[in-house]
Formats: C-alpha cells, structure tokens, sequence
C-alpha cells in the first residue's frame, strides 16, 4: 500500500484553487479547472476556490465522493476535512447507515421496487405478500 492517497479536484467554472494541508500551504493560488495532490492519514486539508458557491467535484484516488458522506465541511469559498487512511470504510459504511435507515426496519417499503429485496426482511414475508397479490 502507499503511504500517501491522491485527492484531486475538479469544477468547469473554477478559476483559482490553493490548497493547504496542515495550516501549510503545498499549492499556491493555482489557476486551472481542476487540481491533483497527495494527503497521507490524518492530515487536514482546506481546499480554498473562487468562484465562491460552486460545488467542486472531490474524488480520493479517483472515486467521487459525496460531501456528507465522506465528511467533508463544506464552504461557500472552501472544502475542508480530516483525511483518514480507511476512508473508503467509512464512506461505505455511512452509505449503509443511511439506506437501512431510508428502508425502514422491514425493508418492505416498497414491494415493486426490486432494490428492497433482501434488505432486513424474511424471505417468507416477501413471498407471502406476493401470494396475497395473486
């Protein structure tokens, strides 16, 4: 494994990026549509842009992340977050988090949508409601 992640920004309206990475500049006010650099575990990143009231596309080695999820703090002129090293753990885990709580505990919100197949219900309860419909 590398003792370093790749995080790289990317927006078509962006016209200035400067990136610090514990109080430490590493990327001066930089001019292009989109920006790469390295972060190691526990560093913390404050990712400054203008316009101000875009929303930047952030990925970690090339995958896009949704802010909430992955806890990023989220300006009108920044981004800024905690880098861990077992990130995609978390992200994932989140997602999870949020889809049981979305299913509810029965996971049989929705009995025509095959997304809820499987989630927190009983094989024998789904085939009964199909029975029922019959």
């Amino acid at each position: 494994m590398n003792s370093y992640d790749i995080i790289s920004v990317y927006h078509p309206k962006l016209s200035m990026v400067r990136v610090t990475i514990n109080n430490k500049v590493i990327r001066p006010k930089h001019r292009p549509s989109g920006i790469y650099f390295r972060v190691a575990h526990m560093d913390k990143v404050e990712i400054f842009f203008e316009p101000w009231c875009i929303e930047p596309l952030i990925r970690f080695n090339q995958n896009l992340l949704n802010y909430g999820m992955a806890n990023i703090n989220q300006w009108d002129h920044k981004l800024d977050f905690v880098f861990h090293k077992d990130w995609a753990d978390e992200y994932f885990d989140q997602i999870i988090q949020y889809k049981k709580l979305y299913i509810g505990g029965s996971g049989t919100q929705d009995l025509n949508s095959d997304a809820y197949i499987g989630v927190d219900s009983f094989h024998w309860d789904m085939v009964e409601e199909i029975e029922k419909k019959i």
